[in-house]
């Protein structure tokens, strides 16, 4: 009894795995299929491409009818949309297969899967269906942490900088976006948003603070050098470390008062603070900028060390001559991350 129920698993096994056997090669031996018909409408369709991309051509002369000719359009157009001006590609929507690929898409968004949705509306941000943005706009109440990137990410795609106000206030509703990500948001943007961003530096969250002065010191706003000011008083060390790195994007400007903020935190408590303070002093060319970097070369962090030797190197000859001084310090720390750096820099030199 017991050996026919053996034998009974074994063929059961058995067969389960000639099915996935077959199932797998069935399924690779179509796919070989497609993409051998695929090369031929490919390459006519994606000549086609480059001459209307290039002005060679005032309309697209290609008509998918297959499900193969759709498949190769719809890849091609996902390709190249970048590369097409908006009223060229508003024409290739315009074709049959453009609008059925935009009626697709709208059903997704629209879709109660999730998923189904994440994919719709990333397909609308690369395909630049901005007749889809009203239904895309509406996702950014949703709680779902990718949705909300996602639907932010392409309603910056189709309207620039138009609906800013709404994802930041759904950001900082929901707190579910990192640093980072609302930052890539912002890069995505080619308007002027000093507007925006100054609402956010005078009455926003604490943490859109930070983010929005570091922006603002990224696009060069003159508004930011007085936010790094503010920032630099602050008692909130992240917006101490915001306003360090908007000044390095800035460098160095010649303004007493902004000079006196960022030396202010010279003997800053925390030491993210100091590395920051350390890695934008290579930009500030002057006696008191080495003093402060040949100080932190003996600091307790080795991050706020390495940033200080680094720096140095930015000072030329005088920097150089301060790191080969330290060479001689009682401070271990000091003497070793110098010789680091200057072995760092004597070989970039050799090669």
């Amino acid at each position: 009894m017991t050996a026919s129920i053996v034998w009974l698993l074994l063929t059961v096994l058995i067969s389960v795995n000639v099915l996935l056997f077959l199932f797998v090669l069935i399924k690779k031996m179509i796919m070989n299929r497609l993409n051998h018909l695929k090369e031929p409408v490919r390459k006519e369709y994606e000549e086609a491409f480059v001459r209307f991309i290039a002005g060679q051509d005032d309309s697209l002369s290609i008509n998918p009818q297959t499900v193969v000719e759709k498949k190769v359009f719809r890849s091609l157009l996902l390709q190249y949309n970048m590369y097409i001006e908006q009223n060229r590609l508003k024409k290739v929507l315009d074709l049959e297969e453009g609008k059925a690929l935009e009626k697709d898409i709208e059903k997704l968004i629209k879709s109660r899967n999730v998923w189904n949705r994440k994919i719709g509306i990333y397909l609308a941000g690369e395909y630049k269906l901005t007749s889809l943005t009203p239904v895309i706009r509406k996702q950014l109440n949703k709680s779902d942490h990718d949705l909300l990137f996602i639907t932010s990410k392409a309603l910056i795609s189709l309207a620039d900088d138009t609906y800013l106000k709404d994802i930041l206030n759904a950001v900082t509703s929901t707190d579910s976006l990192t640093r980072n990500q609302i930052l890539s948001l912002l890069e995505g943007i080619r308007g002027d948003i000093r507007g925006v961003l100054k609402e956010v530096v005078e009455t926003g969250h604490e943490e859109l603070k930070a983010i929005a002065v570091e922006e603002a010191g990224k696009r060069q706003y003159s508004e930011s050098v007085e936010w790094i000011r503010e920032m630099l008083q602050n008692g909130d060390k992240e917006l101490r470390i915001s306003a360090l790195k908007a000044s390095y994007s800035i460098g160095h400007i010649e303004d007493e008062e902004f000079l006196k903020a960022v030396f202010s935190a010279v003997r800053d408590d925390y030491w993210e603070v100091r590395a920051f303070l350390a890695r934008f002093l290579r930009k500030v060319a002057s006696e008191k900028s080495v003093d402060v970097l040949v100080e932190y070369m003996q600091d307790s962090s080795w991050h706020v060390r390495r940033n200080a030797a680094e720096s140095l190197l930015h000072h030329d000859e005088m920097g150089r001559t301060a790191l080969v001084r330290l060479l001689d310090s009682e401070d271990t720390f000091a003497r070793e991350t110098a010789r680091a750096v200057l072995d760092k820099d004597a070989l970039s030199r050799s090669l």
